[in-house]
């Protein structure tokens, strides 16, 4: 899919809510298939499509992809392309380039700090930028919570058969990218002092 993403990845918390991706994160752990606990326990289990887990800080978050993407409203997708409002709730040491022969271009971070970072963004109020980066913020507000995270992937933005877009030329696009940003806003966490 040739579409860039920024996923939600919710935080695993105690209560009935989650206990289909508590027995799903099982199953993962121990190598086994999702299809038992689908069938069993989701409501629609044709569309409930894939999941996708993640540890980190000694916690478990999950992104779950249903089948059916008009009824879904924890990803947002854009065709061909990164939205510039998307790489602003990043610092560089979230952003990475995987891969070799086909670089894919990654961040992750809380949606606290995104949200921060978007609300401290110093953007004229005229620049589209400005409305952009404020649709983001309410669409993480509506759909996440603090303890959550979001990650950014280029998916297969930068596939060629013959292995053209590789790890470096992904890294000087995304560099260049950010290089002609940082001249039209002040994101001071983008600053080699900032965290």
């Amino acid at each position: 899919m040739e579409q860039a993403t920024l996923t939600i990845q919710h935080k695993m918390q105690t209560g009935t809510k989650y206990s289909i991706y508590k027995d799903l994160f099982k199953c993962f752990k121990e190598g086994e298939t999702f299809e038992k606990v689908v069938q069993e326990q989701a409501d629609h289990p044709d569309d409930f499509g894939s999941v996708r887990f993640l540890e980190d800080f000694g916690s478990v978050y999950y992104e779950h992809i249903p089948n059916d993407r008009s009824i879904y409203q924890h990803q947002l997708s854009f065709s061909m392309d990164i939205p510039p409002e998307w790489f602003y709730c990043f610092s560089f040491a979230e952003m990475r380039v995987v891969g070799l022969d086909m670089g894919v271009f990654e961040a992750q971070t809380t949606v606290d700090l995104a949200m921060q970072r978007l609300q401290w963004l110093d953007v004229n109020y005229d620049s589209p930028l400005y409305h952009k980066k404020n649709e983001l913020y309410v669409w993480l507000k509506k759909h996440a919570r603090l303890e959550d995270r979001i990650r950014l992937c280029s998916d297969w933005i930068y596939y060629h058969p013959n292995g053209k877009y590789d790890y470096d030329f992904v890294r000087l696009d995304i560099n260049k990218r950010i290089a002609m940003l940082k001249k039209h806003v002040d994101c001071s966490h983008w600053k080699k002092q900032a965290s």
